[in-house]
């Protein structure tokens, strides 16, 4: 009789759990947001990232998000065509497009910030007084993860 091959665990399989609670908190916080305005969950990501960090190119969305170039260049058009962003040619490159939010982009973003970060506050709070200890591993794959990139 052979040796009985290994097992995954999804319960208890690290990448399959940050999978998980990824996925459900990004479809909850989108479902909020989605309510209130008419962006799909790419779309949201791009808004994000700009908001965060600030004025840029679709491949720097590409790079900080780890969404395929496909679905940030469709995201970033229908944000076009709804005036949340415009863009200007890159005084550095002018081959490049930089992306900055319109009036209603930053006003949208400002909503969408505030609707996130009570969403962030709520999941927090469930963790009780590991909230500190969780963050920190979680900041510390995180980087694990930026230095393989």
């Amino acid at each position: 009789m052979g040796r009985r091959p290994a097992t995954l665990k999804p319960a208890i399989f690290l990448p399959f759990i940050l999978d998980r609670l990824a996925v459900e908190t990004a479809n909850r916080l989108h479902a909020a947001i989605a309510q209130r305005f008419e962006l799909d969950l790419p779309q949201l990501r791009v808004v994000a990232a700009l908001g965060d960090g600030g004025p840029c190119a679709a491949q720097d969305i590409v790079r900080v998000s780890g969404m395929h170039k496909s679905t940030v260049s469709r995201a970033v058009a229908a944000l076009h065509e709804q005036d949340w962003i415009e863009f200007h040619e890159d005084d550095a490159d002018g081959r490049r497009a930089i992306m900055d939010f319109t009036p209603k982009g930053r006003r949208g973003f400002a909503a969408i910030a505030a609707v996130a970060a009570a969403s962030e506050r709520e999941w927090l709070s469930r963790l009780g007084r590991s909230r500190r200890s969780v963050l920190a591993a979680l900041e510390k794959l995180q980087k694990a993860v930026d230095s393989e990139v």
